[in-house]
């Protein structure tokens, strides 16, 4: 793969894009990372949520089944899973699913997917079910579709655009020494590629400083159109989780892990994974011809059902049982719980059930005094407006006391030791809020993250999570 790459700078006159990198890094038909070796699990360099836990799939089970109604229950749709891994999570769904006859009848199961080694482990694994494999989602079926996106467009290739006196440059790969490291050069005028809009909507917003980095993923937005035609055109929906940021954090966000630790790829080149946070605020703004709602994982899983699942298995769970459904829970709504982001996508339906259906994000943010005028701009009706904002006045009242609730009330039983450390949980996390404040210090941030991870980490490892009496 090294040399490869060599090639490829040599034949661009010294330097390549960051996303011409990463495409031959990660998607190389021979040696890229995804197409040549199996990147999940314990023996691989990074575990998803499906793998972490059954509760996930579960909960995106109840979502699907939630969103199959409002579509109108149709006699045929397909669940489309882009990147599905090991096929852990579509197989939580069709477990959970498979009792409900009518909709699991009405079903039919599509899987895109280019590794050919995650293709024969998920076909093992869905073995003795009629499902469809596809390299692309070019060729699906014309007929409501509900597409899945569980950390896949973390692992598309981005470009990155630095701010610099008033002028954008690019940062590129180049050779050095007997390895690769950046360059960062000038930016010609290519006034065809689609991030230069981006790039001029970012120059007059204000908030750019010296130094600002711009990450734009012009394959996800590629990506992300051709799901809203075809949700548009055939009346469906997409449900897109991935951590990431609603605001621009104005920093390179690049990461590599091997063997479940952070690695420099540029040291390592096709020897680790490659990903950045995914921008939903742009992918959000490309969208014209379907509704889109953004939530934290944790306020996603709370929504549809991850409290009351979870406390269905303790009830007839061993003390070891608990533990582990306990700390999973923890992991995914706490963890993982801001960082990562739930996108959904629908069909525009008729406007008073539209409504109803997604919760607008936007309140989240806002105090009461204002919910009524973020309400409006979605009605375009002042009378409307007020009755609806008493609606989702009260309803997120709800779901906000939900989400504050000490945990320890929400699991009783659960000893004084772990008590503590949910509290340290709850004090310890970063807010999503500090992520985009300029006036913290981005090593500052980091710091923060990396010390609220150590204390997870080692909370578990010195086992204050292995003693439910």
């Amino acid at each position: 793969m090294f040399t490869y790459i060599q090639e490829l700078i040599d034949k661009s006159q010294g330097s390549i894009s960051i996303s011409d990198f990463m495409n031959a890094v990660l998607y190389h038909e021979r040696y890229g990372y995804y197409t040549s070796r199996l990147p999940l699990g314990k023996d691989g360099d990074f575990t998803t949520a499906p793998e972490i836990s059954q509760l996930f799939g579960e909960v995106i089970a109840v979502w699907i089944m939630h969103t199959w109604e409002k579509l109108g229950k149709p006699s045929k749709f397909s669940l489309v899973e882009l990147g599905p891994g090991k096929g852990t999570l579509i197989h939580d769904i069709i477990r959970v699913t498979k009792k409900y006859s009518s909709f699991f009848n009405s079903m039919l199961i599509h899987l895109v997917e280019i590794s050919l080694t995650l293709r024969k482990i998920q076909k093992e694994k869905l073995k003795g079910l009629d499902v469809n494999w596809h390299k692309d989602i070019d060729n699906l079926p014309e007929q409501p579709t509900i597409f899945l996106a569980n950390e896949f467009f973390d692992a598309l290739p981005i470009d990155q655009f630095v701010y610099r006196d008033g002028q954008w440059y690019e940062n590129r790969v180049t050779k050095q020494d007997d390895g690769v490291s950046f360059q960062c050069v000038a930016l010609k005028s290519r006034k065809k590629e689609s991030w230069v809009p981006v790039l001029a909507t970012q120059t007059t917003n204000g908030k750019l400083f010296n130094g600002a980095v711009v990450e734009i993923c012009s394959t996800g937005v590629e990506i992300l159109k051709k799901l809203e035609k075809k949700i548009h055109n055939n009346k469906g929906a997409a449900l897109i989780i991935d951590y990431g940021y609603v605001y621009p954090a104005y920093k390179s966000t690049l990461q590599s892990i091997k063997q479940h630790k952070y690695a420099n790829f540029l040291e390592n080149v096709g020897n680790s994974d490659i990903t950045a946070l995914v921008n939903f605020q742009a992918l959000r703004d490309s969208l014209k011809h379907v509704d889109c709602e953004i939530l934290t994982q944790r306020e996603f899983l709370y929504l549809f059902g991850i409290k009351e699942r979870t406390q269905a298995l303790m009830k007839s769970a061993s003390d070891e049982q608990k533990n582990r459904i306990f700390s999973e829970f923890l992991r995914l709504t706490e963890n993982m719980g801001t960082l990562f982001k739930a996108m959904l996508l629908i069909a525009l339906l008729k406007r008073s059930k539209q409504r109803n259906y997604f919760i607008v994000n936007e309140l989240f943010k806002k105090q009461s005094e204002s919910n009524k005028e973020v309400i409006r701009e979605y009605w375009g009706d002042d009378e409307k407006a007020s009755d609806v904002n008493k609606i989702y006045v009260e309803f997120l009242e709800e779901v906000k006391q939900e989400v504050k609730k000490r945990l320890d009330e929400e699991f009783p039983g659960i000893p004084n030791d772990i008590k503590g450390i949910i509290e340290n949980l709850k004090y310890a996390e970063l807010p999503s809020s500090n992520l985009t404040n300029t006036s913290i210090d981005y090593d500052q941030k980091k710091e923060m993250r990396k010390k609220y991870q150590i204390e997870v980490k080692d909370a578990f490892e010195m086992g204050v999570l292995n003693n439910t009496q």
